[in-house]
């Protein structure tokens, strides 16, 4: 260590340079893998053929559609809905952003349901 203080000048140079320095050396974000074979949810058209998606009321299947689509455009991102299997043994809806699907820890995950698209 010298003698002499560093003027706040300096340090804001310092600042500067460390921060163009780790903005160099960022690379771009890696884009969202995409979400192979999910059916887009619409009127007509029917989940994968081996989910038993006929053990959701369709009221309850109404009512997560709306739920997530509103949260899909809220949040600007695609969400994927699924059913999975609770504690207790029954088949439920849950659901997550699309980009972290292929990555999704659930163990009681039966299936994808939908996509709705942002």
């Amino acid at each position: 260590m010298g003698t002499q203080r560093a003027s706040n000048k300096d340090i804001l140079d310092a600042i500067n340079a460390l921060t163009q320095a780790i903005t160099s050396t960022m690379v771009a974000p890696k884009q969202a893998a995409p979400v192979a074979d999910l059916p887009v949810l619409t009127e007509g058209v029917t989940p994968a053929p081996d989910l038993n998606v006929n053990a959701v009321p369709k009221s309850y299947l109404q009512h997560m559609t709306a739920k997530v689509t509103s949260i899909a455009q809220d949040k600007g991102e695609s969400h994927v809905i699924y059913l999975r299997r609770n504690g207790a043994g029954e088949q439920k809806l849950a659901y997550c952003k699309a980009s972290n699907w292929t990555t999704l820890k659930d163990r009681g995950i039966i299936g994808a349901v939908a996509m709705i698209e942002a």
